[in-house]
């Protein structure tokens, strides 16, 4: 008999992109805060990220529901792979993926296949691995994981996809300072 997988999509939050998931986002952060006894969330604060182009939430669905986030911080370079988080029922099951702008993989997890999409967007905007936040132990396991995998994900570095992120981000782009001499 053949492993069955759930089908998820992966969306992105970022300035204008996605603003019709904020409020999963808020549903499903919530839920991550309580599960590691954090205070309620500052949502204006990170609404400002998402909105000043700091930050870039992957979100992973099943159907029209949530079933978990990633966050990638923008504000230093490289870019910073944080917090990532799976509700309850959606964890341990392997999943397809429907991201055009990714190579299906054949086995991974929910939580693996949004660890891959922030590594893969970080190392497409600086051209460089992305470093990682690691507050637990589950966060460097995740972090171990991703440096064994990240040489699979190199064909896919070069595409400037997904373009609506990309076209906003290269709108948004900053001319870096210059030091006078």
């Amino acid at each position: 008999m053949a492993e069955s997988r759930i089908k998820i999509q992966l969306k992105i939050l970022h300035q204008n992109l996605g603003a019709e998931h904020w409020e999963d986002y808020k549903k499903i952060n919530q839920n991550f805060r309580k599960e590691i006894g954090a205070a309620s969330a500052d949502y204006k604060l990170a609404r400002d990220y998402i909105d000043r182009g700091l930050q870039v939430i992957i979100l992973a669905f099943c159907g029209t529901e949530p079933a978990g986030f990633i966050r990638l911080d923008l504000r230093s370079q490289p870019p910073v792979i944080g917090d990532v988080y799976v509700e309850p029922k959606f964890r341990g099951e392997m999943a397809v993926e429907n991201a055009p702008w990714l190579k299906n993989e054949e086995s991974y997890k929910v939580w693996q296949h949004l660890d891959k999409a922030a590594h893969v967007i970080g190392k497409r905007l600086a051209h460089t691995d992305p470093e990682s936040y690691v507050h637990t132990e589950v966060g460097q396991r995740i972090r171990d994981w991703r440096m064994s995998e990240k040489n699979k994900w190199e064909s896919e570095v070069n595409v400037r996809e997904p373009k609506e992120l990309f076209d906003l981000l290269e709108k948004n782009k900053r001319p870096s300072k210059v030091s006078r001499i």
